[in-house]
């Protein structure tokens, strides 16, 4: 894919970070869009790890974007996992009534899964570190 890391087409928007595998897509995700979303995805899960997709300025999922998703998610088994992150309740329901939230894994928007701790993996591109460990007591 010969494009910069940002770019529109359309109403869409996409942000790729290249060490954080995350792609923001905002806009409506349709057959107009979705050919785009998918070239952006090919690139972001080439290799091992997550790729996170994060969802929360997207306003419409069309059975394209669907199928684009789920196809991401059946190509990445074994390397890693697709990340829908920051879904709004709209696009919630559509995951969930196309099954989608079999392949995929559905987070809130920080791209954590709740309760997880800060360590699992990068959010934004950058890898948090988690809570070190216990001081030890002090002798005194």
């Amino acid at each position: 894919m010969s494009r910069s890391p940002a770019y529109e087409s359309g109403q869409l928007r996409f942000v790729l970070r290249a060490h954080g595998r995350r792609l923001e897509v905002s806009g409506d995700l349709d057959t107009i869009t979705a050919p785009d979303v998918e070239d952006a995805l090919a690139v972001a899960s080439a290799g091992v790890g997550d790729v996170v997709v994060d969802v929360t300025h997207l306003d419409v999922l069309a059975a394209a974007g669907v199928s684009v998703l789920a196809d991401t998610a059946r190509s990445m088994v074994g390397r890693g996992r697709l990340i829908v992150s920051g879904p709004s309740d709209t696009v919630r329901r559509v995951l969930e009534i196309t099954d989608l939230t079999r392949l995929v894994d559905v987070r809130p928007p920080d791209g954590l899964a709740p309760g997880s701790p800060p360590d699992v993996g990068p959010v934004n591109g950058v890898v948090v570190p988690g809570p070190g460990p216990e001081p030890p007591p002090h002798a005194g």
